[in-house]
């Protein structure tokens, strides 16, 4: 956490803790002996002095400083329409690393009252690499039963389950699906036992750039996704390093087929006027005869293309269809073929 996080914090439990006391202070006497408001209270005033106990007794490490960034894989060659997930590993100071791949990871401290509730047993670690929820403060207690469980959001329906490994539970919603938290116990907890884990998500610091976004585009969690055939340069950042990671895209993927609005005969041949192909990556048109290329490398601006049928007698018709082909050299399918009658050529005797 950050200084003013932690000075944020630390002023948000005071406050909490001097507002139920200035209502405790202020009740009437006729509202103490109404009894339950003051139970609750007392209560809550209660559960926020250990928040503000464990804050207050925890201690904060001064940050280490990233010495390097590891990306995996360190280069990438995909199919377009392909996604790929990247790995960023941090590598700080202090000889420890982190998984900085996502843009928020949850982190946390956890504390037993042994000082307020005289714990008998302790949690020897917690486990929150799967949490994907928000910041939050989880008080979990021992009961007779098992453990309850509640946060600081009063969600409905926590529960906590043991999993197959010994002394170790998780934590469940009301579906009975896990949350991202498990814990460890030393076995030995009693009734009333109670500990705090405070959860908080932080910024890892990582984006991600690509120098060709109508090839290649990448989410804020590292997942790679092709577009078009080409050579990209993929940027990952964190503070002060970077680290470029080359994709090659080839694209195999055959664009969409044009369509043949009108063809009009001609004297020994045809004019097309045609729609394109809806693909964006399309460089030219072929010409098909009878199911035969006859031009390939036919340019659209939008004005008809003329091509040589022939004989052309008057008599023989033909059948006349295109193809796209994009930048990568994919050839569409043929479109829809079209029937036409080639005006006779005039020959002299």
């Amino acid at each position: 956490m950050k200084v003013t996080d932690i000075l944020l914090e630390l002023e948000k439990l005071e406050k909490k803790r001097d507002d139920i006391e200035s209502v405790l202070s202020e009740a009437t006497t006729e509202e103490k002996e109404l009894g339950a408001a003051e139970i609750v209270l007392q209560q809550g005033l209660e559960k926020n002095n250990k928040k503000l106990t464990t804050f207050l007794n925890s201690e904060f490490e001064p940050a280490a400083t990233l010495l390097y960034l590891t990306v995996t894989p360190s280069t990438l060659s995909m199919n377009a329409e392909d996604t790929s997930p990247l790995s960023v590993i941090a590598t700080y100071s202090d000889g420890t690393t982190k998984d900085v791949t996502s843009p928020r990871k949850p982190v946390m401290f956890f504390r037993d009252f042994n000082e307020l509730a005289d714990n008998k047993g302790f949690i020897t670690s917690v486990d929150i690499a799967g949490y994907l929820g928000e910041d939050k403060t989880f008080e979990i207690v021992k009961t007779s039963g098992g453990f309850d469980i509640d946060d600081s959001s009063d969600t409905q329906g926590l529960q906590v389950v043991p999993t197959s490994n010994s002394n170790e539970y998780m934590v469940v919603d009301v579906g009975g699906s896990p949350i991202g938290i498990k814990f460890t116990t030393n076995g030995e907890e009693a009734v009333g036992d109670n500990w705090l884990v405070d959860i908080y998500l932080v910024g890892t610091g990582t984006t991600y750039e690509v120098d060709d976004t109508s090839l290649a585009s990448i989410n804020e969690s590292g997942v790679v996704t092709a577009l078009g055939g080409g050579e990209v340069t993929i940027t990952v950042r964190n503070g002060q390093q970077l680290v470029d990671v080359p994709l090659t895209i080839v694209d195999t993927i055959p664009p969409e087929p044009p369509s043949i609005e009108t063809i009009t005969p001609l004297v020994g041949g045809a004019e097309i006027l045609f729609d394109p192909s809806t693909s964006t990556d399309v460089v030219s048109y072929n010409i098909y005869v009878d199911g035969v290329q006859k031009v390939t490398g036919v340019l659209y601006d939008g004005n008809p293309v003329s091509t040589e049928l022939v004989p052309a007698d008057g008599e023989t018709t033909y059948l006349v269809s295109l193809s796209a082909v994009d930048g990568s050299g994919n050839e569409s399918e043929q479109s829809s073929a079209v029937e036409v009658t080639p005006l006779p050529i005039e020959t002299t005797e």
